[in-house]
């Protein structure tokens, strides 16, 4: 079974109400996967945010998991970002699977070389 837009973004909305009744914060990841990949852009990359704003950022190229802002740097240690690329790279098998069902599903008989 091919796995629709909504399933594919993974939208974990974390939301505390502080005493006042607003909301306090929000936390998104974002996942995008391309079969005809443009010279030297990735074909897989995975994005963070919290309200709204870049903060973790994976790609195929790199195959790490870094932090986009400097709170984030010092904030974990080295065991969170270790666990946040095993979190990605597990993410970009299953897009990687997912791709190549695409494909034999559409008879597309090319194979990019990454997958």
């Amino acid at each position: 079974m091919v796995p629709s837009t909504e399933q594919l973004r993974h939208s974990a909305s974390e939301r505390r109400r502080s005493l006042s009744g607003s909301l306090s914060h929000s936390l998104h990841h974002f996942y995008l996967g391309v079969i005809e990949s443009i010279q030297r852009l990735p074909w897989f990359t995975q994005v963070g945010y919290v309200d709204d704003q870049l903060f973790t950022r994976y790609d195929s190229n790199l195959r790490r998991d870094q932090p986009q802002v400097s709170w984030m740097e010092n904030a974990e240690n080295a065991w969170f970002w270790e666990w946040e690329t095993h979190y990605a790279q597990r993410a970009e098998r299953f897009f990687r699977q997912a791709l190549m069902t695409l494909q034999s599903h559409y008879n597309q008989n090319e194979v990019p070389g990454w997958l």
